[in-house]
């Protein structure tokens, strides 16, 4: 059951893209239907065989990366580029999402964000250059930290390598946050 309720249901696919496999997480009528890691062929199969028809699909962006370039994100980059012309041959326009925005979602409407933040922080001993912990904020926000707010806001059980019935798992989980964005989006 969604935290936030939206007025009006909706069908959402949110699509997390990998080099190889990707994680997808389903949306029905406002209800999480099933989260999946697959590889990136039998995602382009299933987009152009329509099975997405009637589903916003949602899309983490590569954009705003500012990570070192390696052939990893390179690949990722050419595959969101193919996936996205096999959406737009089926008819389907994706919305395309920034990590960053998922960040600042998570660390404004989860409730314990700026706790675990600060936790990773002193764990990872995260200094300023006057010796001092740095002060908490989006930036830090991992995908442990997402997984945890997606498990909240949709009333999921909390935990890390917590077996659900809707096989979420690694990549599905920002899948879903990207779901989670679509259905009650960004901050005020």
């Amino acid at each position: 059951m969604l935290l936030y309720k939206n007025t009006q249901s909706l069908n959402v696919i949110g699509i997390d893209c990998g080099s190889i496999k990707s994680g997808l997480a389903i949306v029905t009528n406002s209800e999480v239907e099933r989260g999946m890691v697959i590889p990136n062929d039998i995602l382009l199969y299933k987009i152009a065989n329509n099975e997405f028809d009637g589903y916003t699909i949602v899309v983490e962006d590569l954009r705003a990366y500012s990570v070192r370039l390696s052939q990893d994100l390179i690949n990722t980059a050419k595959f969101i580029g193919k996936m996205e012309y096999v959406l737009q041959m089926a008819g389907l326009h994706p919305v395309m999402v920034e990590r960053v925005k998922i960040k600042k979602m998570v660390y404004d409407k989860y409730p314990s964000a700026k706790g675990e933040v600060e936790k990773m922080i002193r764990q990872r001993e995260r200094l300023t250059k006057t010796g001092e912990y740095r002060k908490p904020s989006m930036i830090y926000v991992c995908d442990r930290v997402v997984a945890n707010a997606v498990r909240y806001f949709w009333g999921l059980p909390q935990g890390q390598g917590k077996r659900n019935k809707l096989g979420l798992a690694t990549h599905s989980w920002q899948a879903l946050a990207l779901c989670s964005y679509a259905l009650f989006g960004e901050s005020e």
